[in-house]
């Protein structure tokens, strides 16, 4: 009798995503070191995060020497955009288009060569558009000796607010004018996708 098996399915598959290979250093990005309070915006191009997938961690990859610098609070915000650049310095991301995803308040920073942030809220990334992160930093001190590795662009593919005076410039700018940059930080994404599979299995068994 032969035997013949048919197995369509999904298994979930762990890996790990860089982007950017850039190795100039600077406290810009992801957020600024030196300056109390920032809100930095980067678009990071779907070709690079690849197809759908959940976002389980973040990660920043640190150029300078050690160093320890705390922080007030820490947000990470998530979201995904169509366009692939900032043309308008007040062109926010929405936040109604944005997911906190990070919350952490006297997070030390430097200590470690990646600083990873492992997500409170998973994303549920779609694949289908541009990955946009925000990072919301308050501190207490300045340290412009804290540095991070970033990946320069001919285009504005971050735009940021920073500010010593007011802690609102760690919120959301809505209309307010913010800074280009063009260039993003070096990333490190711990992902989970689902992987296809089929099994099919024709002629097993005794007759």
């Amino acid at each position: 009798i032969a035997l013949i098996i048919f197995g369509v399915g999904f298994v979930s598959a762990q890996e790990e995503i860089t982007i950017g290979n850039g190795t100039s250093s600077g406290y810009d990005t992801p957020f600024n070191n030196y300056y109390l309070y920032s809100w930095n915006e980067s678009i990071y191009p779907k070709a690079d995060t690849g197809d759908a997938c959940t976002i389980n961690s973040i990660s920043y990859h640190r150029s300078s020497a050690a160093t320890s610098y705390g922080t007030k609070e820490i947000k990470i915000y998530m979201g995904e955009t169509t366009r692939n650049k900032y043309t308008s310095q007040t062109a926010w991301t929405p936040s109604n288009s944005l997911t906190l995803v990070y919350s952490g308040s006297g997070v030390i920073l430097g200590d470690s060569e990646w600083e990873t942030f492992t997500l409170d809220t998973p994303f549920e990334y779609s694949g289908e558009d541009n990955l946009v992160v925000v990072v919301a930093k308050k501190s207490s001190n300045e340290n412009s000796g804290l540095k991070w590795y970033f990946t320069s662009s001919t285009d504005y593919v971050s735009l940021y607010r920073r500010s010593d005076e007011k802690s609102s410039y760690a919120s959301h700018p809505g209309t307010n004018t913010g800074t280009f940059l063009k260039g993003y930080a070096n990333i490190r994404l711990s992902v989970e996708r689902n992987k296809h599979f089929e099994r099919i299995t024709i002629g097993e068994g005794t007759s």
